[in-house]
């Protein structure tokens, strides 16, 4: 029996099958895997971005951030009684604790910082500790340099956060004469004016706020009143006549003539010894002579009585 072209067979009415040479499985584990290196990379720019990075000490923040001077926040969490502020650093945008890749919550290092350009009196250190009461408070800082014989420790200029508004440490302290600026004696300070510009804006701030407070008489530049003046007057007056050039002159010609006593004490001692000693070598000398002359004298008289005797017989 012949076949009919017409007639379609139930394999022939089926269409063919392509092979795919990618299954699902593989297209899962490419997407996964493109995914994942997105999600590293995404990770590592987190990790390496300054914008999410937090800094424990002074020598991981970038150096671009002491020579331009670029602000970052904090929270003070500690001052102690030589000047130095413990900050926990903030980075600048703050990620939610699921996508910290790597970051430690419980880290407790702090930045060391001081502030720049500023010898602290004590009285300045009891003002920002109980006054302003800095310790727990939001701050804003920017690093200038770090110390040369303290690299723990960066020279920065702080500002704090209020309610209301916001402080400049290093121009309050100077403005309330709690502090003053180093100087040119300093050579670490020297060398920082000259090449931070920031530092230099930041100390030409810091002087005009100094003479306002010299010429206020407060803090450190605080002058006596009239009624401590007068009652320090003799003492004064006897300083300056003390100091003066006549009495000084009088002072040296006193030592002058007192050393010349004690001088020609001691020699009249010594004439007076050697006098002394020679009476006495003199006085023997005498006697001696006279027992050698009495002597003399009974000899010839013993002599001149034998001759005598023997006229006689």
């Amino acid at each position: 029996m012949s076949e009919d072209p017409n007639i379609l067979t139930k394999n022939d009415s089926l269409p063919a099958k392509e092979i795919d040479p990618i299954n699902k499985y593989t297209a899962l584990f490419v997407r996964g895997a493109i995914v994942g290196t997105g999600i590293v990379g995404l990770a590592i720019f987190v990790k390496s971005s300054r914008w999410f990075a937090t800094y424990h000490h002074v020598k991981q923040i970038p150096s671009d951030f002491y020579r331009l001077g670029i602000q970052m926040k904090g929270i003070v969490r500690e001052l102690d009684k030589n000047g130095k502020i413990r900050v926990e650093h903030l980075p600048a945008y703050k990620l939610p604790k699921i996508l910290r890749f790597g970051r430690s919550s419980k880290a407790k290092d702090f930045l060391n910082l001081r502030l720049a350009g500023l010898d602290i009196s004590p009285v300045g250190i009891d003002y920002l500790t109980k006054d302003l009461r800095i310790e727990g408070r939001p701050v804003v800082f920017s690093v200038v340099n770090i110390v040369e014989k303290q690299p723990d420790i960066a020279n920065a200029d702080l500002t704090i956060k209020k309610p209301l508004r916001k402080i400049n440490l290093n121009v309050e302290l100077i403005r309330k004469g709690y502090a003053r600026i180093f100087g040119l004696d300093n050579y670490e300070h020297v060398q920082t004016l000259q090449f931070n510009s920031n530092y230099s804006r930041l100390i030409t701030r810091l002087l005009t706020c100094e003479k306002v407070a010299e010429r206020r008489g407060l803090g450190l530049w605080e002058r006596a009143t009239w009624v401590e003046s007068f009652a320090a007057y003799p003492a004064t007056l006897f300083q300056i006549i003390k100091q003066s050039a006549v009495v000084k002159l009088c002072f040296l010609a006193y030592l002058l003539i007192y050393d010349i006593f004690l001088k020609l004490s001691a020699l009249s001692k010594q004439i007076f010894y050697i006098a002394k000693t020679l009476g006495i070598y003199s006085i023997e000398g005498y006697q001696r002579f006279t027992r050698l002359v009495d002597r003399l004298i009974n000899w010839y008289s013993n002599l001149k009585g034998g001759r005598r005797a023997k006229r006689i017989e």
